[in-house]
């Protein structure tokens, strides 16, 4: 069985299915609120960003390893940075999936 939205993306084409993510991304990045931490991790999904009243620097800690493990504000290269709002690998497969194929002509219209 699909679901409403499977069965909606069926129906458009493919350049609707694009206009479409690119709507979601757009509205996930104005949401997101503007957080003032340097380097990667204001821009990471698996940063976790503390900041309190009294204290100036945020406490940043990173939820890619169990337990979280609190790091320095000012990364700038980090081997495991994902960025938030980003589609993944697995996203983008499953989106290809509910496009249609191209027809006999090779066209995907």
């Amino acid at each position: 069985m699909s679901t409403p939205e499977e069965r909606l993306l069926r129906a458009l084409k493919p350049h609707e299915v694009a206009e479409l993510v690119e709507d979601a991304e757009d509205r996930f990045h104005r949401s997101r609120p503007k957080l003032l931490v340097p380097g990667l991790c204001g821009r990471c999904e698996r940063a976790w960003i503390i900041r309190r009243d009294r204290i100036r620097e945020p406490e940043v800690w990173c939820t890619y390893r169990d337990p979280s493990v609190r790091v320095p504000p000012d990364i700038i290269e980090c081997s495991k940075f994902k960025q938030a709002g980003a589609v993944s690998p697995l996203e983008l497969a499953q989106m290809a999936k509910l496009i249609e194929k191209p027809t006999d002509t090779g066209h995907y219209f």
